[in-house]
């Protein structure tokens, strides 16, 4: 075997002021000679045997945009960030080229924080989104054409700063998909693909 290659192009832009920042990178990677085989076989899936090579190949293309604000708010900060991700790969066990489930198109997080000086603590909610991860359903002749549902999470922390024993010491409370979103990364499916589990 060869060594696998990655060639990166990469445009960045970065404004960074007194109080706000803006960065934005566009991007294009050629992923060549990647490592292709299989290793697992699962003859009820019907997936064809994929040779030993270093015949694999691949791309990814997307632009990230971030954007930081310490200005608009007194005692107060937020920062958004979007990216947007087009990837595809042959490599592995994939019989052709597809999107692997650990990408996802579109990607948006909001952040704010703000803090509370009598109190001694910061507080900042998160919202975070995500279009739908790519995932194997062996019913679809379509290899990783499947895409789970879009994934929600809104998030609390609060931060106390203290001194404790004559030390500097945060207390760190944090809560999770307050809004309970029943967020799926993808499914399993029963050895004779009838069967599905998320």
């Amino acid at each position: 075997f060869d060594f696998e290659r990655a060639t990166h192009y990469i445009f960045n832009y970065q404004y960074i002021g007194a109080r706000r920042t803006f960065r934005i990178e566009a991007y294009y990677k050629d992923y060549d000679q990647l490592t292709k085989g299989t290793v697992f076989t699962h003859p009820y899936f019907e997936l064809p045997q994929v040779e030993f090579s270093n015949g694999g190949k691949g791309y990814a293309k997307g632009i990230d945009i971030f954007w930081k604000d310490n200005e608009t708010f007194d005692f107060g900060y937020y920062w958004l960030s979007y990216t947007y991700l087009d990837t595809k790969r042959e490599y592995l066990n994939y019989p052709t080229l597809a999107s692997p489930p650990f990408s996802t198109p579109h990607t948006f997080s909001a952040v704010f924080k703000y803090w509370l000086n009598d109190i001694t603590t910061n507080v900042g909610i998160t919202y975070s989104f995500a279009t739908g991860r790519p995932y194997f359903n062996p019913n679809n002749p379509v290899f990783l054409g499947d895409k789970a549902k879009n994934y929600h999470n809104v998030s609390l922390n609060l931060s106390y700063i203290t001194n404790l024993f004559n030390n500097f010491t945060v207390v760190f409370f944090s809560v999770d998909n307050l809004i309970g979103y029943n967020n799926v990364y993808g499914y399993r499916y029963s050895s004779d693909g009838t069967i599905k589990s998320a």
